[in-house]
């Protein structure tokens, strides 16, 4: 699977420096700061962070967040932090919530009166970033699925 998101960031003096390290290696393509590369950085994408959310990913960028280093790659072109992470801690919740729900087929239903499917998070789906976009919202496609081939989603 293509890894379409990079998280980058350099060294801190924060005490939890160590510690973002030790959370970074669980992921399957971390790189180390080195003589060769100037930070740190993780290559993955929305469905690794997904399902290393609970055990890991929320304290580690609970760690990172405020650091200045910080940059989310997407596709190369750098998005804001708060696009990324705010936005995708919502959706995991959400889905939690699901998961635990006693009635989850209607849990994303709009309303017991309408037909489909819906999400109290989505309102629209972007495929790619738009140049200078800034989406106050964070709603982008990755965050609720995929396309499995040009324009089959």
């Amino acid at each position: 699977m293509e890894k379409y998101l990079e998280i980058r960031w350099g060294k801190s003096s924060s005490e939890r420096y160590p510690k973002s390290l030790e959370l970074a290696r669980k992921f399957s393509d971390f790189t180390e700061m080195n003589e060769n590369v100037s930070y740190n950085v993780i290559k993955t994408d929305a469905q690794e962070i997904y399902c290393k959310y609970a055990s890991y990913f929320e304290d580690f960028y609970s760690i990172i967040y405020g650091w200045g280093s910080v940059k989310i790659m997407y596709n190369g072109n750098q998005i804001e932090k708060s696009n990324f992470f705010y936005p995708f801690h919502d959706m995991v919740r959400c889905s939690s919530e699901h998961d635990k729900s006693a009635n989850n087929e209607k849990f994303c239903s709009l309303s017991d009166n309408e037909e489909g499917w819906g999400c109290k998070f989505l309102k629209k789906i972007y495929r790619h970033f738009e140049s200078g976009y800034n989406n106050t919202k964070g709603e982008y496609w990755y965050h609720y699925g995929s396309f499995e081939a040009e324009k089959n989603w």
